[in-house]
């Protein structure tokens, strides 16, 4: 395979499992509706919004869309979109155990090619979510399992160069900290965090993350 073709499969696959939408269960209980903006730094800088919603009144499990678009001049040329279930499976007083598992689609166009992503997410957090703030230490895992590349200006060059599908492309670890504060309905998360590949050898280009979320009640 084209080693420019290997260098943004690597970028593309960049793990974003602990880019989540992050739930204060203690105070979302009240409430079935979640709205959050986030921001955050990895192998970009983005912006993001989404949205959850609560499906049983007796059970904390909730399900989630987002879409996120880096920062630049054609914000819709690279994207994300995600959905996600979230589940609380323990709790004793103000300390809470959930986990995350969703599936995304992520796209990256350059001059060199177009690239179509599909991975799947999967995170779980365990901390202290008090009624103003709390600290949790999180751990997720992001798999790309299908890439569809489309060439652009290699065709030139190389005309009988292969588009199609191709399997998977491995994955990354992440490992952070979020803190939270949250007063009434709203709530404003900061996670960071390292980013390792998943034979915990080859790491990306910025092993670091963080992110900024701010969230809504309703």
């Amino acid at each position: 395979m084209n080693i420019y073709i290997i260098f943004f499969i690597s970028l593309l696959a960049v793990s974003t499992s602990c880019r989540s939408q992050e739930i204060n269960w203690r105070q979302q209980l009240a409430h079935p509706h979640l709205l959050s903006m986030q921001a955050g730094a990895d192998y970009s800088s983005w912006v993001g919004a989404s949205y959850a919603y609560r499906l049983s009144e007796e059970r904390p499990l909730m399900f989630s869309a987002s879409l996120e678009v880096p920062f630049g001049n054609r914000l819709l040329d690279d994207w994300k979109g995600s959905m996600a279930g979230h589940y609380e499976i323990w709790h004793s007083n103000e300390v809470s155990w959930d986990v995350q598992a969703g599936l995304s689609m992520r796209t990256y166009q350059s001059d060199v090619a177009s690239l179509t992503n599909l991975g799947l997410d999967l995170r779980t957090g365990i901390g202290y979510y008090g009624k103003f703030w709390g600290i949790a230490g999180l751990i997720g895992y992001d798999h790309a399992f299908a890439t569809h590349i489309r060439h652009a200006h290699l065709k030139e060059s190389y005309p009988g160069i292969w588009d199609g599908w191709i399997g998977a492309t491995g994955g990354n670890i992440q490992a952070g900290i979020r803190l939270n504060y949250s007063s009434e309905s709203w709530h404003t998360f900061l996670t960071i965090g390292k980013t390792v590949g998943q034979d915990l050898q080859n790491h990306p280009t910025l092993p670091f993350f963080l992110q900024l979320s701010l969230a809504k009640s309703l």
